[in-house]
């Protein structure tokens, strides 16, 4: 028989405050106040991915749980992966108490990093193209998303309905309960439109009549006809 110490089992939480992934919805400051302090009180470490935070659509960059009294429970990581350029593979990880610790097990882990990567984006970040980039970049797929919701509702089936997201790139899509995401996905692979069936977002099946549409380019002709598409494939099931 295993034994197993009773110190060495613990709880922990992951979760994203700003943009989160896949509805788009940002947290509210008490809520996140409210975290921060239920960490501290009951001594559980919490991850905070706030891989989508520069990308909030108020402008006003919503700070994280992090910057709450947490008594040093929440660990901070995000990336530059999603705002800047995806093959950058370049992000960071904050903890006081802990960071001893990670930067041990980072280095057991693997030893070199992309030094002129991290030298370059450390000059960028001193100089004030990188907000100035963000402001840009939100705007741009703020309204992204208002063509995308439009499309969608222009030309799905009656009855879908779509989240209204306050940052990022991605839109949730429900559609009525008879049609299953997966046989539609399976239909718009054929002809090159891809998407996320809502399913994969859930460890017990539910959502599968829902769907995450992705929009980080500027909206063109060519993604509302691949839209115009996938509405009409949608209808093909009723």
């Amino acid at each position: 028989m295993q034994s197993y110490s009773t110190k060495a089992l613990f709880s922990t939480l992951i979760f994203s405050a700003t943009a989160s992934n896949p509805m788009g919805f940002t947290l509210e400051t008490r809520i996140k106040k409210q975290l921060a302090q239920l960490a501290k009180q009951y001594k559980v470490y919490i991850i905070e991915d706030d891989t989508f935070g520069s990308l909030d659509y108020s402008q006003t960059l919503a700070a994280p749980a992090f910057s709450y009294d947490h008594g040093g429970y929440i660990v901070y990581c995000s990336s530059f992966s999603k705002d800047l350029a995806p093959n950058m593979r370049l992000g960071w990880i904050t903890s006081k108490p802990l960071l001893p610790r990670l930067i041990r097990h980072k280095v057991a882990l693997n030893i070199t990093c992309n030094i002129p990567c991290q030298l370059a984006m450390a000059d960028y970040l001193y100089s004030q193209s990188y907000p100035a980039h963000i402001r840009k970049l939100s705007q741009t797929l703020q309204q992204n998303i208002l063509h995308l919701q439009s499309c969608v509702l222009q030309c799905f089936p009656e009855g879908t309905r779509v989240s209204q997201p306050q940052g990022g790139f991605f839109l949730w899509v429900e559609l009525p309960n008879q049609l299953q995401a997966i046989n539609l996905y399976n239909l718009a692979v054929s002809e090159n439109i891809c998407f996320m069936p809502g399913h994969t977002f859930s460890m017990s099946g539910q959502y599968d009549h829902c769907l995450r549409l992705s929009i980080n380019q500027v909206w063109h002709t060519g993604l509302q006809q691949a839209v115009q598409r996938l509405g009409k494939l949608a209808s093909s099931f009723l």
